[in-house]
C-alpha cells in the first residue's frame, strides 16, 4: 500500500509540476514514438507524456526550437510536423489525440522517413531525432547512417526488456546517448533528467560544430 501511494505521488507531481525550460536552446526535433502491435496504451501514453514534457521544456518560434512528432508502428504517421503551429497547446492536443498504429514495429522505415522530413529543417540549428521503442530490429545501419550524414543527433530510448540495446546500437554514435528504462513507469519518473541530458548534450554538439579560432593578428 505505501509504494502504491509513493509510485502516486509521485507520477502526480511529474503530471503537474512545471518542467525547467531551457530558453536558449534552439533545435529542430524530431521525435518517434513506438505504437506497435505489442506496445499497451500505458506505454504508449507514457511515451506521449514524455515528448509533451520535452516540449513544454523548449521556447517554440522560427528563431529558437520546432518539433515535429512521428508516431509509428509497421508506418510512420506525422501527428506534428514543422510546418504545423508551433503553439504547445495545439502541440499537446495533436499529440495527446494522437492514435496507436499497431503492426509489426519498423524503425528503419521510420527512420527513413525522417530523413524527408529533415528536408524541412533549418540548416541553421542542430537536427535532433529521439526515438523512443519498447522494442528493436536487425539492420538498422544503413537508414541510421543515412540521418548520421545529414548531420543528425540521435537518441535512443529503451522501454522495457524487449528493446535489445545491442540491436538499436547503430543508431547512436555513443552509448551515453541511449537511455535505458526497465519499466513505463521510469520512463516517467526520469524524464526531467533525460530531457537536460539531451539538451546538454545537443548544445555541446553545436559548440563543437561552430567553434572557430581566431586568426592571430
Amino acid at each position: 500500500m505505501l509504494n502504491c501511494c509513493i509510485e502516486l505521488i509521485l507520477t502526480f507531481s511529474f503530471l503537474f509540476s512545471a518542467p525547467k525550460t531551457y530558453g536558449n536552446f534552439a533545435a529542430d526535433i524530431i521525435f518517434l514514438m513506438d505504437s506497435s502491435f505489442d506496445v499497451d496504451q500505458n506505454t504508449f501514453n507514457r511515451q506521449k507524456s514524455f515528448v509533451k514534457s520535452m516540449v513544454r521544456s523548449l521556447t517554440l518560434s522560427p528563431e529558437k526550437s520546432r518539433v515535429a512528432v512521428i508516431g509509428f508502428g509497421n508506418v510512420p504517421v506525422e501527428v506534428v510536423r514543422f510546418s504545423s503551429s508551433q503553439d504547445v497547446a495545439a502541440i499537446t492536443r495533436a499529440i495527446d489525440n494522437a492514435r496507436k498504429i499497431v503492426g509489426r514495429r519498423n524503425i528503419a522505415k521510420v527512420l527513413e522517413f525522417v530523413a524527408s522530413v529533415l528536408d524541412k529543417a533549418r540548416p541553421s540549428v542542430p537536427k535532433v531525432v529521439i526515438l523512443l521503442t519498447a522494442g528493436s530490429e536487425l539492420y538498422l545501419t544503413a537508414p541510421s547512417q543515412a540521418l548520421r550524414d545529414l548531420g543528425t543527433s540521435r537518441y535512443v530510448i529503451a522501454i522495457g526488456p524487449n528493446a535489445d540495446e545491442e540491436e538499436l546500437t547503430p543508431i547512436i554514435d555513443e552509448p551515453r546517448d541511449m537511455f535505458t528504462v526497465a519499466t513505463p513507469k521510469e520512463l516517467t519518473w526520469s524524464t526531467e533528467y533525460m530531457v537536460s541530458e539531451i539538451i546538454k548534450r545537443t548544445g555541446k554538439v553545436l559548440l563543437r560544430k561552430t567553434w572557430k579560432i581566431a586568426p592571430i593578428t
